[in-house]
């Protein structure tokens, strides 16, 4: 694939410090981008009268400032990360083999996105431990009625290892830098939807691949269950689902 191939050449030639910059503009691009749209997703369904709010009330005041704030901070650890990512690659701790067709790509894009569910899952759960959630997790459970602006809102220590995924993945196998690339990209589309606190489809039960919204916001507004990032099957298989 061309572009894989020019992902690589890419890597050699950045300096540290245009890996962080754009690492900074990527998911500041990201999170903006994705909050922004959805807002305006939001204003025109109720506009067209489709779909419903979840939960009728208001955020807190001041609430997605808060948001802002702790998702501003979560960007520089992403971003960071990015920067330790490419110096294990550079001098060769990690590997990432380019592709040569489409279809391994998107097979390392299914598997990744399997990964991410399962590691995303376990650190979830891991994260409401009473200790962690006190002093870690609560950050992002202050948004009881959270917003698109808290798809990022986490303690330093949460989003250090939420993006852990990447090198994690790559001790695994040397997955494509094209296919790791999708993974942000995929993880900020779900996630805005499971704050946004709209779903196109009211009638859908939380344990449906359609119910996600309703499935996510039951988590903050108990404080527990629901754990899976996009799918619900982890949390039917090992009893966490809430009812």
């Amino acid at each position: 694939m061309a572009f894989d191939q020019w992902c690589h050449v890419q890597l050699t030639q950045l300096h540290v410090w245009e890996v962080y910059l754009l690492a900074v503009l990527a998911f500041s691009s990201l999170y903006f981008g994705s909050a922004g749209l959805m807002q305006g997703f939001i204003r025109w369904a109720q506009w067209r009268q489709v779909g419903a709010v979840v939960t009728p009330s208001l955020p807190r005041s001041g609430q997605v400032r808060e948001e802002i704030r702790h998702s501003l901070l979560s960007i520089q650890v992403f971003a960071l990360q990015g920067v330790g990512l490419w110096w294990l690659l550079q001098h060769g701790y990690l590997s990432a083999a380019p592709l040569t067709s489409t279809t391994a790509w998107v097979l390392q894009v299914v598997v990744l996105f399997a990964f991410n569910e399962v590691h995303f899952y376990l650190a979830h759960r891991g994260l409401h431990h009473p200790w962690w959630l006190r002093r870690v997790h609560g950050v992002h459970h202050r948004s009881r009625i959270p917003t698109p602006y808290a798809t990022y809102a986490f303690h330093w220590g949460e989003a250090a290892l939420l993006g852990s995924v990447m090198p994690l993945a790559l001790l695994v196998y040397p997955f494509a830098l094209s296919s790791l690339l999708v993974l942000p990209l995929l993880s900020i589309v779900i996630n805005v939807q499971g704050h946004c606190n709209y779903t196109l489809f009211p009638g859908a039960r939380r344990g449906e691949l359609r119910g996600y919204v309703q499935h996510h916001q039951a988590h903050h507004e108990k404080l527990r269950g629901n754990f899976g990032f996009a799918l619900p099957w982890l949390d039917r298989w090992l009893g966490t689902a809430l009812r």
